[in-house]
């Protein structure tokens, strides 16, 4: 798990969930799918993302979607993401 300020690129392994926490709190967190192929899956509510799951967010190849994070009163985050594939994602606060 990486922990960041801003900004975290994953490629992820195929069915591995991948976490990023935020150490600051942003309005809107997006997360980026620079796939042509692969789905991604997303969750900012401090659960481990599931491969088509219940409460996970999909994200198109290609797309960026912004997600609801659970911030801690630290004003800390964790977005959790996932695919079938392999593809690169970026979870970013702005």
């Amino acid at each position: 798990m990486a922990s960041v300020t801003k900004a975290d690129t994953i490629t992820l392994v195929a069915a591995t969930a991948a976490a990023t926490t935020l150490t600051q709190k942003w309005d809107v967190v997006e997360v980026v799918n620079h796939s042509t192929d692969a789905v991604v899956y997303a969750r900012g509510d401090g659960t481990t993302a599931t491969v088509a799951g219940d409460n996970n967010e999909a994200i198109l190849p290609g797309e960026r979607l912004s997600i609801g994070v659970a911030w801690s009163t630290a004003g800390e985050g964790t977005i959790s993401v996932i695919s079938a594939g392999t593809p690169t994602v970026t979870v970013v606060g702005a």
